[in-house]
């Protein structure tokens, strides 16, 4: 029987068979353990649930690091550091270049490059297969059905990440969706960060004015 657990990224995939990206060894407990502290990460980050986000995050990276093997370890940074760019937050991917020149990982390189916009157009079959459509046409330069390629996207998280490099070529109706599907995950501080982006953007003032007034609302305590 197949087993699968999967970080929503691309990134950080975790197939007993089928999958893109594999670890060497998926049957080692430390490194189920990481995958699904890094899940729960994920989830509680995009719900803006801070407090439990950094919890979870430790626990993966201290899993990550039972092994003398970095991969696993490398890709939980790549990954967290794709997670700031899904909420909109500037990353220089420190950690993850800490361990780079430990680990012969072409795929989380090509990953790295594609966040950092220096993909090449020999690295774009590297990405997991839900970015090559969006990667290929970014990286060719042309713009044309860039929000049908951005919104095709699925899981969710990965269509973030590729929204956040392409977002000034967006459309204000593709940032609405955005904001609109972030809403129904219950991907709160995603809603927000989004939303904030969205009001700087737009041209009306009413609904650059609703917008901030929904950020007030859900960033008060009460």
């Amino acid at each position: 029987m197949k087993r699968r657990v999967l970080i929503a990224f691309g990134v950080f995939v975790l197939f007993i068979s089928g999958c893109s990206i594999q670890f060497s060894q998926p049957q080692n407990a430390w490194q189920v353990k990481a995958v699904s502290a890094f899940q729960n990460y994920q989830k509680y980050y995009l719900e803006g649930r801070v407090i439990l986000a950094e919890s979870e995050r430790r626990k993966a990276i201290s899993q990550a690091k039972q092994s003398a093997k970095l991969e696993t370890l490398a890709r939980v940074y790549i990954a967290d550091c794709a997670i700031q760019a899904a909420v909109l937050n500037a990353s220089d991917c420190a950690l993850y270049l800490q361990v780079k020149p430990l680990v012969n990982a072409p795929e989380l390189e090509a990953y790295y490059h594609f966040l950092s916009g220096s993909l090449s157009a020999s690295e774009v079959d590297k990405l997991p297969s839900q970015y090559h459509g969006f990667a290929k046409k970014w990286q060719s330069g042309k713009t044309t059905k860039l929000d049908e390629l951005v919104l095709a996207i699925s899981p969710l998280e990965s269509q973030l990440v590729s929204a956040s490099i392409a977002k000034e070529m967006l459309t204000l109706k593709t940032l609405r969706a955005i904001i609109q599907t972030t809403a129904d995950y219950g991907y709160k501080l995603a809603s927000i960060r989004w939303m904030t982006y969205l009001s700087d953007r737009t041209p009306d003032a009413d609904e650059s004015a609703q917008l901030l007034k929904k950020i007030e609302i859900l960033t008060k305590d009460s």
